[in-house]
């Protein structure tokens, strides 16, 4: 994994996990042209309820990414980002991301949270073991416009 100084098709954001027994350091993102044209539209549609004082954020059910944990040795997240960035274009091969370590327990559908101002973050839950996933925020007016 690397970070990129061109515009990808993934990133790697920081991430978190509430567990006893898990961690999670990182999410990686899958940016396809449907999900800039969905992410568009969702941001175009709250831009309609800005003046919405009583809306603090919207939500929305969508699973693009992965969460995962660095390989012993490795700490991803502080290796390509650096210390005040919390996301960051990567390249990463598919034989690359098999060998990365996903934990043993799967989040169930991950929720995308946006606030009226665009900035997101994403959230899930351990389907059968109630841990809570998050990550890290991030402008989406900025990611798309660096795509």
């Amino acid at each position: 994994m690397k970070r990129s100084r061109k515009p990808t098709d993934q990133i790697i954001i920081k991430a978190n996990i509430r567990s006893k027994i898990y961690t999670v350091e990182f999410a990686i993102l899958r940016i396809s042209p449907e999900w800039v044209g969905l992410t568009n539209q969702r941001l175009a549609a709250i831009k309609n309820f800005e003046a919405g004082f009583c809306v603090y954020n919207y939500s929305f059910w969508h699973s693009p990414l992965r969460f995962y944990k660095s390989p012993i040795g490795q700490n991803f997240p502080v290796k390509i980002l650096p210390k005040y960035e919390d996301w960051a274009f990567i390249t990463l091969g598919l034989e690359e991301e098999n060998t990365l370590s996903v934990i043993e327990t799967c989040p169930g559908a991950h929720q995308l949270i946006i606030t009226k101002d665009g900035i997101a973050h994403f959230r899930a839950h351990g389907r059968h073991s109630g841990e809570e996933f998050w990550t890290e925020e991030f402008n989406l007016y900025k990611l798309i416009a660096k795509l």
